[in-house]
């Protein structure tokens, strides 16, 4: 008997839904086995081979040529037009895939229960988007060598135009908002220059992690159709960058033999443990959902208030549960195969451990949300840490201790994880604009340069940077070689005063299930849904949009939902949820703003965060109610039902934003001069 069949018969689903779950339960064994092919040449091969077979179980053969034809799109732009391809590629496959759900009716498919190939083939869409675009900057990195070159600049000297990069002074001047030209700044002054250093400190970071994706050389057709297909996780997804796919499958980085395997057995059991929660949960609340009591106007409007509200409130939570479940098979898979590993970190010291889960929450790659205006970049789908970034920049995840707080309106935890590679690769060249992201304090004996991914608590930055850092031409040979993630020839050094060192798992993360039915800010959102795509997002369309105008933060913010929101379909109810998330996030950060100069632990600050979470919490699910409707009618019918709650009053707060200005902290205006 056909398994896929007997899956639908024994758990009573649509035969498309088997066949989706069949290959995507799959791809945990699949994976698994790639651990034990030695050669590079065959895992290439063997991630291609099996993520095909698992696509032609979970989709009809002819299903296969829609994603063939995107990978020869890309191919054909990558090799004629390398300066521009990464756009060409952006718009020929979302062309591509809005095309499939307007012809495929994928709407109907997900309002009838069933699951079409257009979700795999937006995951197809944005791995080679980003592998393009990652490429067409390779160019970049290559002309801006040979200038650099050619001008007779020090590439592997110690500076370079005569300026200091390792964070000490440029020009005379301190950076980590120390001194400046002999003053010490205060109150308004201190707060400005500290926030104009988190806007340097951030613009370095993200130029750092930029450099470590760059792809110089083309792919091979084994690498291109390997990283594309990867052991059958183009079918959930998560997103990650190809510099991650070819390390793994290489061995090199945190996953070279040199490093410290890290046990599968904890990390695997809880997502196990995450995704039968999710099942349990999904079971129990799912049959207790009637949406007819939604669509059915008489019965709708027939309701109370409050029972209205519930009501949306239930079909979100529905909705959401729904995507946990699949995302927790994704991770499952990412797990086995060992591509979630991101690298070691300290473990924190026992007096302020915080619980594992929240240890991980905060070290897992966090998407910037907040630009260097304050605007939160974007999640991905309805009410959703794991970027692989550059190596070794340090992450702060207390809100006292970063100064990115003071100029990021809304985020309270930061974190870029960066690759070993370029670590090495920078303490080779003397690269000191990369070095300068490697925090090394010798004289406390601890390396804070961990392959992808390190948290540093607020305490602990302090007393890096008032430590001075070697003296700059030392650096290269004296700076201790990152813990993990070290180069294909250089072999990671574990100093004996780090202490416990504890595994990061978070590039297979795509949620934080507590931390977004948790959510108390915007931020806190976008930080915990959908953590790939919005890393996906914010990399690859929101940065790129605020490079070309950082005026336009609004547009900039709204057109990154609107890819979203056509990346899933083109139902109104998910362009209509999109178009509310970002006034909600755009309301949250003004309410952010207010709330930021209250003192800490005080009543109004308390009280403040209290009606924060429950702007949130009402605004979310208002939102995502369009995505489980999806039609116009029976969206703006529930929201009319509700009174329009949801977007009147992130409207509200945005222009009242305009007008009430946050209140200035005690002594902002007072200055004091020291030698």
């Amino acid at each position: 008997m056909d398994p896929v069949r007997l899956f639908s018969e024994t758990f009573s689903v649509d035969y498309s839904v088997a066949a989706y779950l069949v290959g995507a339960l799959s791809s945990v064994p699949v994976a698994y086995l790639h651990r034990f092919i030695r050669s590079p040449a065959l895992r290439h091969v063997y991630a291609a081979v099996s993520g095909v077979l698992l696509s032609l179980i979970s989709f009809t053969p002819d299903v296969l040529l829609h994603f063939v034809l995107a990978a020869a799109f890309t191919l054909v732009a990558m090799r004629t037009q390398r300066s521009i391809c990464g756009l060409v590629t952006f718009i020929g496959t979302f062309a591509h895939l809005i095309a499939c759900h307007v012809i495929f009716m994928s709407d109907d498919a997900r309002r009838t229960g069933r699951v079409d190939f257009t979700g795999t083939l937006t995951i197809v869409a944005i791995k080679l988007t980003s592998l393009a675009m990652d490429y067409q900057d390779g160019l970049k990195a290559l002309k801006e060598e040979a200038k650099r070159a050619k001008d007779g600049e020090a590439i592997n000297g110690e500076a370079i135009n005569g300026e200091a990069i390792n964070g000490e002074a440029i020009n005379g001047e301190a950076i980590n908002g120390e001194a400046i030209n002999g003053e010490r700044p205060t109150g308004e002054k201190a707060e400005g220059e500290k926030a104009e250093g988190a806007r340097s400190a951030a613009a370095a970071r993200k130029a750092a992690e930029k450099r470590a994706r760059v792809i110089k050389g083309m792919p091979s057709a084994g690498e291109f159709l390997g990283y594309l297909f990867c052991c059958g996780q183009h079918l959930l997804g998560p997103w990650f960058d190809y510099q991650a796919y070819d390390e793994w499958t290489n061995r090199r980085g945190v996953w070279s033999p040199a490093v410290r395997a890290p046990s599968l057995i904890p990390p695997f059991l809880r997502v196990l443990l995450q995704g039968a929660l999710a099942a349990a949960v999904f079971l129990l609340i799912a049959p207790l959902l009637d949406l007819t009591l939604a669509t059915d106007p008489v019965l709708f409007f027939a309701l109370p208030f409050a029972r209205r509200v519930l009501l949306v409130f239930h079909a979100t939570l529905v909705t959401r549960w729904r995507c946990y479940i699949v995302w927790s098979i994704a991770e499952a898979a990412m797990v086995a195969g060992g591509l979630g590993f991101s690298g070691w970190v300290a473990a924190p010291k026992a007096a302020a451990a915080p619980a594992p889960a929240a240890a991980a929450a905060s070290a897992a790659t966090c998407a910037d949300t907040t630009a260097a205006d304050g605007t939160a970049a974007p999640p991905a789908a309805p009410p959703t840490a794991a970027a692989a970034t550059a190596a070794a920049a340090a992450c702060d995840t207390s809100k006292e201790g970063a100064a990115g707080e003071d100029a990021a309106d809304e985020h309270e935890g930061k974190e870029n994880h960066n690759r070993s590679g370029e670590v090495a690769e920078a303490a080779k060249s003397g690269d000191r604009a990369m070095m300068g992201e490697v925090v090394n304090n010798q004289r406390a004996g601890t390396v804070l340069s961990h392959a992808n991914g390190a948290a540093v608590t607020g305490e602990e930055k302090k007393r890096v940077n008032t430590t001075p850092n070697p003296a700059p031409a030392a650096a290269p040979a004296a700076a201790p070689a990152a813990t993990v993630a070290p180069s294909a020839d250089s072999a990671p050094v574990c100093p004996p005063t780090m202490g416990r060192q504890v595994a990061l798992w978070d590039r297979a993360r795509n949620v934080n299930i507590l931390g977004m039915e948790l959510a108390s800010t915007g931020a806190d959102v976008a930080k915990n849904w959908n953590i790939s795509f919005s890393t996906w997002l914010r990399i690859y369309v929101y940065e790129r949009l605020e490079s070309a105008s950082k005026k336009n933060a609004l547009f900039n913010l709204l057109f990154t939902f609107f890819i979203s929101a056509i990346s899933h379909g083109l139902n109104p109810g998910d362009l209509i949820g999109f178009g509310h998330w970002a006034l909600m996030i755009a309301g949250s950060r003004v309410i952010y703003r207010w709330t930021k100069p209250l003192p800490k632990g005080s009543l109004a600050l308390r009280a403040a965060s209290v009606l924060h979470f429950l702007y949130v919490l009402f605004c979310i699910n208002y939102a995502g109610f369009g995505f489980s409707v999806m039609t116009f009618q029976h969206t703006m019918q529930a929201y009319r039902g509700l009174c329009y709650y949801g977007t009147i009053l992130p409207l509200a707060i945005i222009m009242a934003g305009n007008f009430i200005r946050a209140p200035r902290p005690r002594g902002s205006k007072k200055s004091i001069k020291t030698e």
